[in-house]
C-alpha cells in the first residue's frame, strides 16, 4: 500500500494581512466619505428651512401694509390705523408721510442703501415670533383721463357714472420687506402696489 504525503506549503510573509489591512483602508474611507455626505445633507436641508421661514416672516411683514396704506391715504395720519393690523406694526419714523417724496433719495439698487419705514413683529399661537423691516417708496401717480367717461361714451348709465365720470388717478408704490430666520438667513421681497382713491 502507497502512503500519500501532502507536500508543506512555504511559510506565509504577511501577504494576507496587508491584503485584509488595505481593503480595511478603503471601506474606512468609504464610511468616512458617505458620513460627510449626509451631514452635508443635513445642513443643506436645514439652510433651505432657514430660509423657507426668513422668506415667511419677510411675507408676512409686507401683506398688513396694504390696507394700513389704503386707510392713510384716505384719512392722511397713521394714528389709530396701524392699530388694527393684525399683529405689530410700527412706524419708524413719526412724520412718516407715504404720499410726500417718500423714498425720493434712498438707493434702490443695494440693500444698505434703504430706509427702514416699518417693523413688523407677530407671536403666533406656537410661540414662534415673525418680525420683518419693510420699506415703502412713492412711485409714480398715473391719471387715469378715460375713466368712467369712457364707458359712458360705449353706453353705460349704471350707479357712480357722474362720480367717475373725469377719471381717476392710480398711485404707485413699492413694498420691499426683510425677514430673517435662524442661522442668521435673511430673504428681501418686493411687491407693486396700487392705490386708486
Amino acid at each position: 500500500m502507497k502512503s500519500l504525503t501532502v507536500p508543506m506549503k512555504k511559510s506565509q510573509r504577511g501577504a494576507a494581512l496587508a491584503v485584509a489591512l488595505m481593503v480595511l483602508l478603503v471601506l474606512t474611507l468609504v464610511a468616512v466619505s458617505a458620513m460627510d455626505g449626509s451631514t452635508l445633507g443635513f445642513k443643506m436641508g436645514a439652510n433651505a428651512v432657514y430660509h423657507e421661514e426668513a422668506f415667511n416672516n419677510a411675507e408676512s411683514g409686507r401683506n398688513p401694509l396694504g390696507q394700513a396704506l389704503v386707510d392713510f391715504a384716505e384719512y392722511g395720519e397713521w394714528d389709530g390705523i396701524i392699530d388694527n393690523v393684525d399683529g405689530d406694526l410700527k412706524t419708524v419714523a413719526t412724520d412718516l408721510d407715504l404720499l410726500g417724496d417718500n423714498g425720493g433719495s434712498e438707493d434702490l439698487q443695494i440693500k444698505t442703501g434703504l430706509t427702514t419705514d416699518f417693523e413688523y413683529s407677530q407671536t403666533l399661537s406656537n410661540g414662534k415670533k415673525i418680525e420683518a423691516s419693510v420699506a415703502v417708496f412713492k412711485g409714480k401717480t398715473v391719471v387715469n383721463t378715460s375713466g368712467a367717461g369712457s364707458a359712458q361714451y360705449k353706453g353705460y348709465h349704471g350707479a357712480g357714472v357722474g362720480i367717475g365720470g373725469e377719471g381717476g388717478m392710480h398711485k404707485y408704490f413699492e413694498f420691499r420687506s426683510e425677514g430673517t430666520g435662524q442661522s442668521n438667513a435673511e430673504a428681501w421681497t418686493a411687491a407693486d402696489f396700487r392705490y386708486v382713491p
